[in-house]
């Protein structure tokens, strides 16, 4: 049974903009019941680049009614992202501040506290787990403690997300706990090296919700502009890759190349060899020889 790959945008849509699914999501990240949630944005895209006409992201805005630590109802804002770019993080930052204090929130009585959900398609270098949490903490740096404590005006100003790392979900065992099921669906066990954009489950589907986001990823795949959507992204991921992918990697190589030079610059230093020959050496001036 192969559904649609939810890394890629269009399969990601239309998996988390089906409300229930949505709910089911959100509840098992925050660990808690979610009322209702309503979707605020039909979607915002990464801004187009000039020479190229198709976005490369997406996110999502909902407004969830949770139950909080006291049982009660509660109203917060998710900013659901996913990208498998690494260089959008600044557009991360942007598409927040727009999020949390652009027009469209103005028009609320109150604002809203938010949290976030970040989808990758690609591994950060030194956090390992498929799914991380980044939680707030109130401390007393007087007292030296932990506070039990909430408060409208900081829960306002800053925000817990939630990290989730795709190409690092690895399910060796049949999933138990409802989390990894879920992430369980976003596993990259590809069907066919020549087709990416499909999945297959390789456990029994025994839980309600692993079926109906299955069912909807198949219902995705089975739209033909959603199919051909997939093939314009996967094309266009190429493209990137081999262009903008291949300068970051130069960038990357020339970067790595000026600090060994300047190590280098540094040990000829520490054996008192003449400026001079540290610069026929390394490359590097007399100048920044000299500020090193």
């Amino acid at each position: 049974m192969n559904y649609a790959n939810p890394i890629y945008d269009t399969a990601f849509k239309g998996l988390i903009r089906d409300k229930e699914i949505a709910k089911e999501i959100i509840g098992t990240l925050l660990q808690t019941d979610v009322v209702d949630v309503e979707l605020d944005v039909d979607k915002r895209m990464k801004p187009k680049k000039k020479e190229e006409d198709f976005p490369r992201s997406v996110e999502l805005d909902f407004c969830a009614t949770i139950l909080d630590e006291n049982n009660e109802q509660k109203r917060i804002l998710i900013e659901i992202q996913k990208t498998s770019n690494p260089e959008d993080i600044l557009r991360f930052r942007q598409y927040l501040a727009h999020a949390g204090y652009g027009d469209k929130h103005e028009k609320r009585k109150d604002a809203l506290p938010i949290v976030t959900f970040y989808f990758l398609g690609f591994k950060l270098d030194n956090i390992h787990t498929p799914c991380l949490r980044v939680a707030r903490q109130y401390y007393d740096m007087i007292d030296e403690k932990v506070l039990n404590t909430k408060e409208k005006f900081i829960e306002l100003l800053t925000h817990d997300s939630f990290v989730i790392q795709i190409p690092r979900i690895k399910n060796v065992k049949k999933p138990v706990s409802r989390l990894a099921k879920v992430l369980s669906i976003f596993e990259q066990n590809i069907t066919e090296s020549s087709n990416q954009r499909t999945l297959t489950y390789k456990f029994p589907i025994e839980d309600d919700l692993t079926k109906m986001m299955i069912d909807r990823l198949l219902y995705v795949y089975a739209d033909p502009k959603a199919r051909k959507e997939m093939e314009n992204e996967e094309y266009w991921h190429r493209k990137d890759d081999a262009t903008y992918g291949a300068l970051m990697r130069k960038d990357l190589k020339i970067a790595e190349m000026e600090r060994k030079r300047v190590e280098s610059a540094r040990e000829f230093k520490k054996l008192n060899f003449p400026f001079e020959k540290i610069s026929q050496l390394t490359g590097l001036s007399i100048e920044e020889i000299e500020k090193l």
